[in-house]
């Protein structure tokens, strides 16, 4: 199937937009330039698929439903439907993404580095490292699509750009296929609660702000759900150490003045947050976690990325965190994760 995008630009005309629009908008023009890379891709798959292929996670939050708070690194995506316990079976679907990512990406602007992708759990999920050519060095996108059950109809969706210049011609109206908003929150949840990956709680904090639904008996029962495709338990059932209570908030560090030693400020924070879930994890929700978070970054990722921060009070309309996204600075950590935590404590 033929895709119709905007023509590319020349690459150097592309990067000086960038730096304009980075320079704009706080974040550093690499962002920027990745951020219109993937929109066309994601643009290309909508196209190509429809609603066979939606768009999850972190990417679908700031893309779509709350804005630039933050960068996501990977792009997810899901195939709809229960992932038979036969490879073959699974083969044969992601097969189609194959053959659909050597049609559209050409026309992105990206090349795979190996198209064939690596599948994982019985070929359940299927990763790509895509690659286009860039004035700021080697830059690429990672593309995860798994088969997932899907709960409630899909939508189609307008994707936000960071990048809009008239230079660039007509932008045209970038869209695509995603998760259901409720089932997307719900899925935060989940991630919350199964995975050792602090970006869940700077989601929660701003769906929390945006007065987001994530207490009502239809949503936890939404939820539930969601916790039971990976056999972990109902939230309540769910430890009450979820995030911070009262007992453990004083012992997160708070905001400092000047700049500090990153690495323990930021690797204190996250052993206080995440240290709980490796002693309560069970076997089956280990290995749901793996398959949830095969290409997260984890704790001890997240800490020895920790080095590019600095605690510093920065001026940029997105502040960095430790692994580089557009979000707030680490020292705030403890107040989204306490509202997000105060949450769910009444139902655990």
């Amino acid at each position: 199937m033929n895709v119709s995008l905007p023509p590319l630009p020349d690459r150097a005309l592309l990067a000086d937009l960038c730096r304009e629009a980075a320079a704009r908008e706080g974040v550093e023009p690499q962002l920027v330039e990745k951020d219109f890379y993937l929109t066309r891709l994601l643009w290309a798959l909508g196209q190509h698929f429809g609603d066979a292929l939606l768009l999850k996670g972190g990417t679908l939050l700031s893309k779509v439903d709350l804005g630039f708070f933050r960068m996501s690194e990977d792009a997810d995506l899901v195939l709809p439907g229960t992932p038979s316990r036969r490879s073959s079976k699974n083969i044969a679907r992601m097969h189609a993404v194959r053959k659909a990512l050597a049609d559209v990406l050409a026309p992105v602007g990206m090349t795979a580095r190996f198209p064939a992708g690596q599948l994982q759990h019985q070929a359940a999920h299927g990763t790509w490292q895509l690659d286009y050519a860039s004035e700021f060095g080697p830059q690429g996108i990672m593309l995860e699509i798994s088969i997932r059950p899907v709960l409630r109809p899909p939508r189609e969706v307008r994707l936000r750009q960071l990048l809009a210049d008239k230079l660039l011609g007509d932008p045209g109206d970038p869209r695509c296929f995603a998760l259901d908003a409720r089932e997307a929150h719900a899925e935060k949840v989940r991630a919350a609660f199964t995975r050792e990956a602090i970006r869940d709680f700077y989601d929660l904090d701003r769906l929390l702000e945006a007065g987001a639904d994530l207490s009502s008996a239809q949503f936890v029962e939404l939820v539930d759900a969601k916790l039971a495709e990976l056999k972990a338990s109902p939230l309540i059932r769910q430890g009450r150490s979820f995030g911070l209570d009262a007992n453990r908030l004083p012992g997160v560090p708070r905001p400092v003045q000047g700049r500090a030693d990153a690495d323990a400020v930021v690797l204190e924070e996250i052993r206080v947050l995440f240290g709980h879930c490796r002693s309560r994890a069970s076997p089956a929700t280990g290995s749901a976690l793996q398959r949830d978070g095969a290409s997260e970054r984890g704790v001890d990722r997240l800490a020895t990325n920790s080095s590019r921060c600095s605690t510093t009070p920065s001026r940029s309309r997105h502040p960095r965190t430790p692994s580089g996204s557009m979000t707030r600075v680490p020292g705030e950590l403890h107040r989204a994760a306490e509202r997000a935590a105060t949450c769910f404590h009444a139902r655990a």
